[in-house]
């Protein structure tokens, strides 16, 4: 029982073992209370946190009052906290619960993973119960919700228990509120769409400054530290600017991870759309460094969502400088003159390897000023240079619109490099600047790209949508359709010497 896995097995047979002792308890308390409200047995008690109330409740103070100093925030709309027992996770949750402590909210909405869910689950019809009391369910928002949603959910009968992930925040929601009605969600493997119409529900029924968010959810899991660490970082990076179209794309390809997809992306477009505009990581770790255990890695934050006047405004400074866009044109071409079995040129600029993770790669060759073959990358999974180096062997050897790339014209090509940054969903014209901007539409396996400057200038943004979806060899009113996707980014362009 030394790694993760196994000790993870072996908490789960005693959280079975306790639902099965709790709904056994919760039965008998109903043949002699019947008084008391229906309440849904316990599945985490003495596993996830103690069983007993003065022991629960000493723990629970101590990890709050134990914290930091919470973050200035004007408002916070939303918090993000892990899934693990107190024993490991304990100090994250005071730090994200700190933050709250002396803000008033009338309800709580808790976003939780649920693997067990086939649908998004919601926990209503009974009142939830710890040690230290009970909660009521507000069954009167939740239908409120369920109206409002287009994406359908799943009651849950009062005979199950709560997932873990949400019943872990019970005891501390008790401790700093006592009563609060609670709204609990279990969200598994919804798809990016589906989730951010949750998102947009929950803003759209609750945005009314009294509610807050609980994003139960663990990051990536991998098998050693290093992995996890670097998924990580890119999920954070995406988080503090609540760039939600980036994590969605992100998530679906799998460069980013967490235990719940859906519950990272509905609770950043909850907060966002209900005014937040800062994101604080306020602690992160991994099972690593926490157990000591490198096998099966799971990564850990604790952060608050909410509005601070103060905050800094997200915006696609250079992603690099000059010298690291040549060193990128060198890998560009030693790619190329390897796949021609031509001696590589040396001269390699000297750059340090800052893990640069853009949003984007293009890659254009020309030959006398004209385009001779090109291809794109938009959120590529791999390393750059290896990303770079892909583009460039598919530009010059596997672009259709161009016969393959010789040994004779390799010295008398020229080769530009595009980084993108800055990814953003185009909703309507009124989303770019085409004088700045990249755009690209995709539609099924059809897609161009339209750089800056490349189009008339004069042309109003919908036309040039318009002549983008015909480029395509799509209809020109293709960026009208919801199955359409369409992107802009901010650009640094790159081009060879010779």
């Amino acid at each position: 029982m030394n790694s993760w896995g196994a000790k993870f097995r072996f908490w789960k047979m005693l959280c079975l073992a306790g639902c099965e002792v709790a709904i056994f308890a919760s039965f008998l308390s109903a043949q002699t209370s019947e008084h008391v409200p229906e309440s849904r047995p316990l599945c985490c008690v003495g596993y996830h946190y103690p069983a007993q109330q003065s022991e629960l409740y000493s723990q629970v103070e101590a990890f709050i009052k134990l914290s930091p100093s919470a973050p200035a925030f004007d408002d916070i709309q939303a918090i993000f906290v892990p899934s693990a027992p107190y024993i490991y996770v304990g100090s994250f949750f005071g730090r994200a619960y700190s933050a709250i402590v002396g803000r008033r909210y009338d309800r709580i909405v808790i976003l939780g993973t649920d693997p067990t869910a086939t649908a998004p689950a919601v926990y209503s019809g009974a009142e939830f119960v710890t040690p230290l009391g009970r909660l009521p369910s507000d069954d009167e928002a939740i239908g409120r919700l369920l109206a409002n949603c287009p994406v359908k959910f799943e009651r849950v009968a009062p005979r199950f228990p709560l997932p873990s992930s949400i019943e872990g925040q019970l005891p501390f929601i008790q401790y700093i509120y006592g009563k609060r009605p609670i709204v609990a969600i279990g969200l598994a493997g919804q798809t990016s769409d589906e989730a951010r119409a949750i998102g947009h529900a929950i803003a759209e029924v609750f945005d009314d400054g009294k509610t807050l968010i609980v994003g139960a959810v663990n990051l990536s899991e991998s098998r050693d530290s290093r992995s996890c660490e670097g998924m990580d970082k890119l999920l954070l990076d995406r988080l503090d600017c609540l760039a939600i179209d980036k994590m969605a794309v992100e998530f679906d390809q799998g460069r980013i991870q967490a235990s719940s997809a859906a519950v990272v992306l509905a609770a950043s477009v909850a907060a966002r759309e209900m005014g937040a505009n800062h994101v604080e990581v306020m602690r992160y770790a991994n099972s690593a460094g926490i157990i000591g255990d490198g096998q099966s890695v799971v990564g850990y934050m604790a952060a608050a969502v909410g509005v601070r006047n103060d905050s800094k405004v997200c915006s696609s400074k250079a992603l690099m400088s000059k010298t690291e866009g040549e060193y990128y044109l060198w890998i560009a071409r030693r790619a190329i003159s390897a796949r021609l079995n031509v001696r590589v040129e040396t001269g390699q600029p000297a750059v340090e390897d800052r893990g640069l993770s853009p949003d984007g790669v293009y890659l254009a060759i020309f030959s006398d000023g004209k385009l001779r073959g090109g291809v794109a990358s938009l959120f590529p999974s791999q390393a750059l240079p290896d990303a770079v180096a892909n583009v460039a062997v598919s530009a010059a050897f596997n672009d259709p619109r161009f016969n393959p790339l010789s040994a004779d014209e390799l010295d008398k090509v020229t080769i530009k490099l595009y980084i993108m940054t800055d990814a953003r969903r185009v909703d309507s014209p009124e989303d770019f600047d085409p004088s700045k901007d990249v755009i690209f539409v995709r539609r099924g396996s059809y897609s161009t790209m339209i750089l800056p400057g490349e189009l008339n200038p004069d042309l109003k943004n919908k036309d040039l949508l318009g002549r983008a979806c015909l480029k395509a060899g799509l209809l020109s009113n293709c960026w009208r359709q919801n199955e359409t996707s369409v992107w802009r980014f901010e650009v640094q362009e790159f081009e060879e010497k010779r």
